[in-house]
């Protein structure tokens, strides 16, 4: 079974997915912000959410999309998502800090 995963992520990365991780300060917020993905139709894979104890929750998933372009469909259109916006990178580089540059880069737009 493991092997078949692999093969699959491989697959993806190939096709040019990223695999991201974040953090977000609830499960909702998570469900809220891939079901805004949803609807637009786009392609998230193997998704993957740990809840911690004390409420928030971190996550994973695989995607052709940008990582701007995630955050400000989530800025946009979805209610209180500003940990997933403050947190997300691509899995190797995913430390948990709490990164506020993409608003700044907005207001300098």
């Amino acid at each position: 079974m493991e092997a078949v995963d692999t093969l699959y992520l491989e697959s993806l990365e190939k096709k040019g997915f990223v695999h991201y991780k974040a953090r977000a300060e609830c499960f909702v917020d998570i469900l809220d912000a891939f079901n805004l993905l949803r609807n637009r139709h786009i392609v998230l894979a193997s998704p993957t959410i740990k809840e911690t104890a004390l409420g928030c929750a971190n996550f994973d998933f695989w995607t052709n999309m940008p990582i701007n372009d995630l955050k400000v469909i989530w800025d946009k259109e979805g209610r209180d998502l500003h940990r997933i916006i403050q947190t997300i990178k691509p899995i190797d580089k995913y430390d948990g800090k709490v990164d506020n540059s993409f608003w700044e880069e907005q207001e300098s737009k």
